[in-house]
C-alpha cells in the first residue's frame, strides 16, 4: 500500500505535541500495519489514535496503549467493530485515562469473546464502576484486567449481574469489591456453565443479606461445591439462594454448612436430599438447612430409604410450630430422637449395654463390665482389632453400634452372639492358662521347646515372677504376632464349639452372624501363600471351611493345619490343649513361605466342597497312616532353603521340592 507521506508526517507531528513516546509508539505500529491495511483502514486507524490522544488532558497516555495493541485488535475485529472499540476507548478516556488504558490493554484477549455489538456493552459495564474518585478508578481497572477470564466463562448478561453485585458491595467497601472481582475469573472457571447463573443468584442474595460475606463466598464456593454431585449443584445453589434471601445475616454460613453436610452423604442421594430440603424451605429456610446439616448424623443411624420417614415426621411438626420443627431438624428435640429410634434398625451399645452386662453376668456368674471397642486402644491391647469384639478377663468390649441387618432384632442378636462369645471366654477358662499345668488330651511339647530355646540362646531366661503364663508361652516363638493371631483362632474355635454345645438357643443367630462375617473377608487366592493359609484357618474357625480356597498341590499342608485346628473341638479340651494346638499350627504355618501371587502363577486353586473337606479330614496326614487325627511332628527336614529357613512338617518330598522351587 502506498500512502501520502505528508499524511504520515502530519499524524506523527500531532502525536509528538503530546509526547515523544507517543509519536515513537505510532511509528512502530505504522511500520507494522502499512503493509497489511487498506489505505482507508489505515487512515481510520491513525486518525482514531489522534482523536484519542487529544480527547482529554491525559488521554494521550491511553493513546500509547492504543497504538501498542491496535494491531492485535485489528486482526480479530472487523473495520466496523474496530471503530466501536476505538470510540469506547475515547469515551472511557473522557473520564479516566487510567481506566481507558486498562480497557485497551485487556482488549486483545477480551475481544476474542465479543462481536462488534458487544464491545461497547463490555466497555460500558466497566464505565459503570467509575464514580469519579481513585478507589472507583482502581475497581474499574480490576474489572478490565479480569476481562479475558470473565468473558471466557460468562455471557454479557451474567457479566452485567456480576458488575451489579460488585457495584453494590463497593458502596460499602471498595477493597471487598476489588477482592471479589479479582477472585471471579478463577471461581467462574471452576464452575460448570449450568452453575454460573445460580451462583450469581446466590452471591447476590448473600450480598443483600450480609455484604461482608460476598468475598468469602467467591473464595470458598468452588471447594464447597466440588464434593456435591455435579448434576445437583445448580439445584443446591438455587435453594441456597432462596434460603439466603429469607434468612438474613446467616445466609452464607447456612450455605457453607449445608454444602459441607452434603459432602458427607453418598452422592447418589444428593437429589433426594435436596428435594426434601426444598419442601421444608417453603415453611422455614432455617429448617431446610438444619435438615441438610443433620443428615450425615441421621444417616449414621438410619438408612437412606428410612430418611423420608424422619423428614415427614419433622415436616408435620414444622407445620404446627416453626420453632419446634427447626429444633427437630437440629436434633434438639425429644420427638426427633423418638422417631429415629422407631425408624432405625441400628442398635447402639449405649442403649443396650446394661442388658448385655446382665446377660453376661448370668452366663458367667461373675460381674463384668461392658465397654466399647474404642477403649481397647487406650488400654494398649494392640493385637486386637479395635473394631471387633473382645474381652480382657474382666471387661467385655463390643462395637459401639451394630447395623448389619435391616431388622433391628437381628442386629441385637449380633450383640447377643458377640456377648455370648466373649462371656464364654470367661466361663470356659480362656484367661486361666497355666504353663506348667498338664494338658487334658494332647501331649505337651511346650516345656521341651522352652528348654531347647533357652539352650540355643534364642530366648533369654527371665524371672518367672515377671512373666504371665501366657507371655511365657508366647516367648517360645520368634514371630509373636503370628502366634498371637493363631492362638486367637484356635481359642475362638474351642470356645465357639463349647458355646454351640452348651447354648443351643443361640445357634441360629450364631450361624447368621458367622455367615455375615465370612462375607466381609478377602478371598485367600488374593493373598500371598502363608497369609492365605491363615485366612483359611480364620474361615474354618467361623464354620466356613466350605469357603476356603487353596492351591491343589499343597492340600496336605491345609489338611495338617485343619486337623491341628479341629483337634480343639474334642470334648474335654482345655486352654492348655489350645496352646498345644497353637504350637503345632505355628510350625505348620511357618513352614509355608509367604510366596506372592505372581510366584503362584499357573498353580491351580481349588474351593473346598463338603465332600472334599470330609475326605480330607477322614484321611490320615502325610506320614501318619495309622492315626486318624495326625499332626506335624515338628522334626526338622533334611532340605534347607536358600535363605537358611528349614521347612517343617511331614510332607511328601516332591511337595517340598515344589515349595522350594517357588521360593
Amino acid at each position: 500500500m502506498t500512502i501520502d507521506k505528508q499524511f504520515l508526517e502530519e499524524i506523527e507531528r500531532k502525536l509528538g505535541t503530546h509526547s515523544p513516546a507517543l509519536a515513537a509508539e505510532y511509528a512502530t505500529a505504522a511500520a507494522e500495519l502499512l503493509p497489511v491495511l487498506a489505505e482507508a483502514d489505515f487512515r481510520t486507524w491513525a486518525e482514531e489514535g489522534v482523536e484519542l490522544a487529544g480527547h482529554s488532558l491525559r488521554s494521550w497516555e491511553a493513546a500509547i496503549d492504543y497504538f501498542r495493541v491496535s494491531g492485535a485488535v485489528l486482526r480479530t475485529v472487523p473495520s466496523a467493530g474496530f471503530r466501536k472499540w476505538a470510540h469506547a476507548a475515547r469515551d472511557l478516556a473522557e473520564y479516566s485515562s487510567v481506566v481507558a488504558g486498562s480497557y485497551l490493554r485487556a482488549s486483545p484477549e477480551s475481544v476474542k469473546f465479543l462481536d462488534e455489538h458487544q464491545i461497547t456493552e463490555w466497555a460500558s459495564l466497566g464505565q459503570r464502576l467509575y464514580k469519579g474518585h481513585w478507589k472507583s478508578i482502581s475497581l474499574a481497572t480490576v474489572y478490565f484486567s479480569a476481562g479475558p477470564g470473565l468473558l471466557a466463562s460468562l455471557t454479557l448478561g451474567e457479566l452485567a449481574r456480576l458488575v451489579a453485585l460488585v457495584e453494590s458491595v463497593a458502596e460499602r467497601s471498595y477493597e471487598l469489591a476489588s477482592a471479589c472481582l479479582d477472585a471471579a475469573p478463577n471461581m467462574f472457571r471452576s464452575l460448570s456453565k449450568a452453575d454460573r447463573a445460580p451462583f450469581l443468584t446466590l452471591a447476590t442474595a448473600v450480598g443483600e443479606a450480609s455484604w461482608a460475606d460476598v468475598r468469602i463466598c467467591f473464595e470458598r464456593a468452588p471447594n464447597l461445591l466440588a464434593p456435591i454431585d455435579p448434576s445437583a449443584r445448580s439445584r443446591f445453589l438455587a435453594m441456597s439462594a432462596d434460603v439466603a434471601r429469607r434468612s438474613g445475616r446467616h445466609a452464607y454460613s447456612l450455605f457453607a454448612e449445608g454444602a459441607m453436610a452434603i459432602e458427607n452423604v453418598p452422592k447418589g442421594s444428593h437429589h433426594d436430599l435436596l428435594a426434601m430440603a426444598e419442601e421444608l424451605a417453603a415453611a422455614s429456610p432455617v429448617a431446610a438447612m438444619e435438615f441438610l446439616k443433620s443428615s450425615p448424623e441421621v444417616l449414621k443411624r438410619i438408612r437412606i430409604s428410612e430418611l423420608a420417614g424422619w423428614h415427614e415426621a419433622g415436616s408435620r411438626i414444622l407445620g404446627q410450630s416453626v420453632e419446634g420443627g427447626e429444633a427437630y431438624f437440629r436434633l434438639e428435640s425429644g420427638k426427633g430422637e423418638e422417631v429415629l429410634l422407631q425408624l432405625s434398625s441400628r442398635v447402639d451399645l449405649s442403649r443396650v449395654g446394661e442388658v448385655l452386662r446382665l446377660y453376661c453376668k448370668a452366663l458367667t456368674g461373675t460381674n463384668v463390665s461392658i465397654r466399647p471397642t474404642s477403649y481397647l486402644a487406650e488400654k494398649g491391647i494392640g493385637w486386637i482389632d479395635e473394631n471387633r469384639p473382645s474381652t480382657e478377663g474382666t471387661t467385655v468390649y463390643l462395637p459401639e453400634f451394630v447395623e448389619e441387618f435391616v431388622e433391628r432384632e437381628k442386629n441385637f442378636s449380633v450383640y447377643k452372639v458377640f456377648s455370648t462369645h466373649q462371656a464364654a471366654h470367661l466361663e470356659f477358662g480362656s484367661f486361666l492358662f497355666r504353663f506348667m499345668r498338664d494338658n487334658a488330651l494332647m501331649a505337651s511339647r511346650r516345656h521341651e521347646r522352652e528348654r531347647d530355646r533357652l539352650a540355643s540362646g534364642a530366648q533369654q531366661a527371665r524371672e518367672r515372677g515377671h512373666l504371665t503364663d501366657m507371655e511365657r508361652f508366647f516367648d517360645l516363638f520368634d514371630d509373636r504376632q503370628l502366634v498371637s493371631d493363631l492362638f486367637a483362632i484356635v481359642e475362638d474355635t474351642r470356645i465357639d464349639t463349647l458355646v454351640r454345645r452348651e447354648y443351643g438357643g443361640i445357634r441360629k443367630a450364631w450361624h447368621r452372624t458367622q455367615e455375615n462375617e465370612l462375607e466381609k473377608r478377602h478371598l485367600p487366592n488374593e493373598m500371598p501363600l502363608r497369609q492365605a493359609l491363615v485366612e483359611n484357618l480364620v474361615r474354618a474357625s467361623l464354620d466356613g471351611a466350605r469357603t476356603m480356597i487353596w492351591p491343589s498341590p499343597f492340600r496336605p499342608i491345609l489338611q495338617s493345619a485343619l486337623q491341628a485346628l479341629y483337634s480343639v473341638k474334642e470334648k474335654g479340651v482345655t486352654i492348655e490343649d489350645a496352646a498345644e494346638a497353637t504350637l503345632t499350627l505355628y510350625d505348620v504355618v511357618l513352614s509355608v513361605p509367604n510366596i506372592s501371587l505372581g510366584d503362584l502363577e499357573g498353580i491351580e486353586w481349588e474351593t473346598m466342597t463338603e465332600d472334599s473337606l470330609q475326605m480330607m479330614m477322614s484321611q490320615p496326614g502325610e506320614g501318619e497312616s495309622g492315626d486318624p487325627t495326625p499332626m506335624p511332628s515338628g522334626q526338622e527336614m533334611d532340605y534347607e532353603s536358600p535363605d537358611g529357613v528349614d521347612f517343617r512338617g511331614d510332607f511328601k518330598p516332591e511337595l517340598v521340592q515344589l515349595l522350594m522351587r517357588l521360593r
